[in-house]
């Protein structure tokens, strides 16, 4: 994954090049790539809506699995 990532950059940079001068072309594939983190942030978030019964049901289940050993 990280070296995928490292290969996408540089090739979003070399990309950008040809409609923006460095460091112009940095700083907008920067700003780009922020616009993946929108999503991630919004899935964490709604993940954390049910965080606390998630765990409470694991701890329950596991409690329950180790009364039968």
């Amino acid at each position: 994954g990280r070296a995928g990532g490292n290969y996408l950059v540089g090739m979003a940079f070399h990309g950008l090049r040809a409609a923006f001068p460095p460091p112009l072309n940095y700083a907008v594939g920067l700003a780009a790539f922020q616009l993946f983190f929108i999503p991630t942030g919004i899935m964490y978030w709604l993940a954390s809506r049910t965080s606390p019964e998630d765990i409470e049901g694991v701890h329950d289940l596991l409690h329950a699995r180790a009364g039968r050993l």
